[in-house]
């Protein structure tokens, strides 16, 4: 029906017993925009605790996170361009704004402010005499920009997240290959704010990873670490705008994932690494 309309497909999945799921489902019979929301979208609601349900997601390489979780399908393609948890949105109309993101912020749409934080405290230099101290993640630093990863994950952990996205955009400059600086950057973002002003430097950093990878071969610890800053993302945010064909993990893979490969860095708790959010 979506192809025959030239309509998006919103696949849900929920289960009768999510509160959160209940409360989409009152928004969507109740709400007065649920007109204009059928004009854009084919629903597809689909109980996400069978086991029929996990195999279309493992067929379709959907992950769900949670209930009530959707994806935005592009029926032609077949290519999935959006996931979220429709839930945290109070109203329909606020969901189709959501569902109207351009699929990667451009540098026109840089913000001057990212939550209450102005841009211009965000990229302040900072050198490497704080008082977090040089956190041991990598073991035996070999230049500044691993020393400033180290500093990052330290500001990170006593929950200053500024200084921490500093430190991580100080070895973005001293190494502009590091990957584990760019998610650095993004685990940072993600706990200073999580609307559209964090997601311009999420994008900007996710960009930069796939330069990166148009260069070289990423080693399975950095493709460990990237799947994981988007998982974290997700997460946090509620919404994550996706390149065509891009599959978002689980969070307990991630982490699973990040732990299986971490041999050349000391164990942290992944929570701890994220700000304890």
């Amino acid at each position: 029906h979506a192809q025959t309309t030239g309509r998006d497909l919103l696949v849900v999945f929920g289960a009768d017993w999510c509160s959160a799921c209940r409360k989409f489902k009152d928004m969507m019979e109740k709400d007065s925009d649920r007109a204009l929301f059928e004009q854009r979208l084919v629903m597809v609601e689909i109980d996400g605790d069978k086991k029929s349900a996990r195999e279309l997601a493992r067929k379709l390489s959907l992950t769900y996170l949670g209930y009530p979780q959707g994806f935005l399908v592009d029926p032609e393609a077949s290519i999935v361009k959006q996931q979220l948890y429709p839930s945290s949105y109070p109203s329909l109309k606020l969901l189709l704004e959501i569902l109207s993101f351009k699929t990667i912020a451009t540098d026109e749409d840089k913000p001057k402010k990212v939550g209450d934080v102005e841009v211009g405290t965000l990229e302040k230099d900072i050198d490497l005499s704080t008082p977090y101290g040089p956190n041991s993640f990598i073991l035996n630093p070999k230049n500044d920009s691993e020393k400033y990863i180290n500093q990052g994950i330290s500001a990170l952990h006593v929950f200053h997240y500024v200084d921490g996205y500093r430190s991580f955009r100080e070895s973005v400059k001293a190494d502009p290959q590091s990957v584990l600086a760019r998610v650095g950057m993004v685990i940072a973002i993600a706990q200073i704010d999580s609307g559209s002003s964090a997601r311009f430097f999420v994008d900007s950093a996710f960009r930069k990873i796939e330069e990166i990878k148009s260069q070289r071969k990423l080693t399975e610890i950095e493709m460990a670490w990237v799947d994981f800053a988007k998982s974290y993302w997700v997460a946090v945010t509620s919404v994550y705008v996706r390149k065509s064909g891009e599959k978002v993990l689980g969070m307990l893979e991630a982490i699973e994932n990040v732990m299986a490969v971490n041999r050349e860095y000391r164990w942290v708790h992944l929570g701890a690494l994220a700000g304890g959010k």
